[in-house]
């Protein structure tokens, strides 16, 4: 991802709410927490482990469940986690109150992430809150079983109309099942799930804002309401070709696992120097048209940013068709996909076809 927010200078009308879900969830916004406060922001810390929530920065901490295991957590048992969030969601509720947009975030292999998620999303429908899930999947090495059980959380989540980025361990990490370090393994997957959370705030945040050709709170909630498994993507471009190259970053996204190919409802936001013309912006979005469905609905937001020099940056955010997650969690190769994105970023450029 691109780069920091200030949070504590930045100024929205949209106040957000990340919640860390479980011990995975707390650990992937602890650093986060540390980047500064702002009015309309805050940091939810949520599980059953007493010590997990007590070691957290977050500005709320909430230990859920307490009478139902005395603060010991839930292990892998999903009903558990399930039964200490209805116990908790007066708790819950005020927690999240004022907010227009919580962005769960879990790990996909605890019980909290295995029943809690869904249970406080469903929470959040009640009370008229846009949600976003930001879920990590099991390594591999963890065993098929848990992978199962974390496919049918997201199945149930996706049933529900929430929408869910969901980021494959090996494909977050970089290493195959057979090469992964424990040590340098997970703290890649943190430090994705971290920069991700950023990206999406700094979306959120700075962004969805009156500029050259505007976009709103409303035009990002209108992709998430279509719910399933989403795109986001960034990219940014320097130069000649800085609008074609940013958008090709942002058009395919390998910690996700996840392209824009097939996309129902798509969201560009482009911000760029001055020097950008009209010419290069419209060969960027010809190349998300020619990823996306035919059908496809495409919002595009621009604005230029005189501190850019000669430089675009792109962010994509999608509505994807369902796919299998078993085969998401395989080792990358190169695909059909990548092809026809190659011979159309070669089109677009005048190369010569190999």
């Amino acid at each position: 991802m691109i780069d920091e927010i200030d949070f504590a200078t930045a100024s929205s009308a949209v106040r957000v709410a990340v919640m860390g879900v479980g011990s995975a969830g707390i650990t992937a916004i602890e650093p986060l927490t540390k980047m500064g406060e702002r009015d309309g922001l805050k940091f939810i810390a949520v599980d059953t482990d007493a010590l997990a929530t007590e070691r957290s920065n977050a500005q709320i901490k909430l230990q859920i469940g307490a009478e139902i295991n005395d603060g010991l957590g839930t292990g892998e048992n999903a009903d558990l986690a399930r039964k200490a969030v209805v116990k908790a969601r007066r708790e819950l509720k005020a927690a999240l109150g004022g907010v227009d947009l919580a962005i769960i975030v879990c790990g996909m292999g605890g019980g909290m992430g295995l029943g809690a998620v869904a249970e406080i999303a469903e929470l959040l429908s009640g009370v008229q809150i846009q949600k976003l899930v930001v879920a990590s999947l099991p390594n591999a090495i963890e065993g098929e079983l848990r992978m199962q059980r974390a496919e049918a959380a997201l199945k149930e989540l996706r049933e529900n109309g929430c929408p869910t980025l969901v980021l494959p361990c090996e494909g977050a990490s970089g290493q195959g099942a057979e090469n992964f370090e424990m040590l340098s393994g997970f703290s890649a997957i943190n430090e994705h799930m971290r920069q991700l959370i950023s990206s999406l705030l700094r979306l959120v945040i700075l962004e969805l804002q009156a500029s050259v050709i505007s976009v709103d709170f409303a035009d990002f909630c209108s992709i998430l309401s279509s719910g399933g498994t989403l795109h986001f993507g960034e990219g940014r471009g320097n130069g000649e070709t800085k609008c074609l190259d940013a958008v090709l970053q942002a058009v395919e996204s390998a910690p996700l696992g996840t392209s824009l190919r097939g996309a129902m409802s798509v969201f560009i936001n482009m911000v760029a120097s001055p020097n950008v013309g009209l010419g290069d912006a419209e060969i960027a979005l010809e190349c998300v048209r020619g990823l996306a469905h035919d059908d496809a609905e495409i919002i595009l937001g621009f604005d230029c940013d005189a501190d850019l020099t000669d430089e675009v940056r792109v962010t994509v955010l999608a509505s994807m068709r369902e796919r299998p997650l078993l085969s998401s969690v395989l080792p990358p190769s190169k695909s059909t996909e990548e092809d026809e994105l190659d011979a159309l970023a070669s089109l677009f450029r005048g190369d010569t076809p190999r």
